[in-house]
């Protein structure tokens, strides 16, 4: 025992998204997300990573967004990583200062490092994907510490190709259909895309949602099931729930729907 325990140490850190069976989960991080096939979430209180703010006070709660992976393809049950055709480097504008910090980040596998958005540097050996992911360019399989600055205010995507806003707009055929006529209802009757963003969020708040740990299982059309059936999910249900309408209704960042804003 003491041999294996000197060759074969211990893993350090939380083992993010550790599966319990195959209708329950732990609360982390994953390439995956299918939420109509889990019917328990497991809260996990392991540390992911600490923050050390080198200059003031840390920014309010409200503008500390912390980018993982960016789950882009969906193919009617199960979101994943979006590997695009023809990767290019992203387009960040940053506006203002810039603020410094350092992370220490524990080990969990997998290449994601984690940055307040936008990164205005990187760590040595990293690099900003399309999706503005931060990435190692190896796992991270051992605590590490390293410093970084970010733009609070900033602008992205000014010159993106009509393949990357296409693939930010697809969606499977065939399935989720009440979800879809929801939002195209919404498209025609909105003069923006902020006011199909606003009655989005007031379905949400108005209609009968439960957040849960303990959601039922959905059938072949997870959108529609979750929206019009249970109502009732977590995080990840919601966030899918979210994205399709969204994407159904062809909503892209400061876009006016080509049928209103021809008229």
């Amino acid at each position: 025992m003491l041999v294996l325990f000197v060759f074969f140490p211990r893993v350090q850190g939380p083992l993010w998204s550790l599966p319990q069976d195959t209708q329950s989960s732990r609360t982390g991080l994953s390439e995956r997300m299918s939420p109509g096939t889990i019917s328990e979430l497991l809260l996990s209180d392991e540390t992911a990573f600490r923050v050390n703010f080198l200059e003031g006070d840390p920014p309010p709660a409200v503008r500390m967004y912390w980018r993982g992976p960016v789950l882009s393809d969906f193919d009617g049950q199960v979101w994943e990583i979006g590997r695009p055709r023809f990767p290019r480097r992203p387009d960040v504008q940053g506006i203002g200062a810039v603020l410094a910090y350092e992370v220490t980040l524990e080990p969990h596998q997998r290449p994601w490092l984690f940055g307040l958005e936008m990164p205005a540097t990187r760590p040595p050996r990293s690099t900003l994907s399309p999706d503005f992911q931060l990435m190692s360019l190896r796992p991270v399989r051992e605590r590490m510490r390293y410093s970084l600055s970010s733009y609070l205010d900033y602008r992205i995507g000014a010159n993106e190709t009509a393949v990357e806003l296409g693939r930010s707009l697809a969606l499977p055929e065939g399935l989720n259909p009440r979800a879809r006529a929801l939002a195209q209802s919404w498209r025609a009757e909105s003069e923006d895309a902020q006011q199909i963003l606003q009655r989005a969020l007031e379905y949400f708040r108005r209609e009968d949602f439960v957040y849960t740990l303990q959601p039922p299982l959905l059938g072949e059309h997870t959108v529609d099931d979750f929206l019009f059936g249970s109502r009732r999910g977590f995080c990840e249900h919601y966030a899918s729930a979210f994205t399709f309408l969204m994407r159904a209704a062809g909503f892209r960042r400061g876009w006016l729907p080509a049928t209103r804003a021809a008229r």
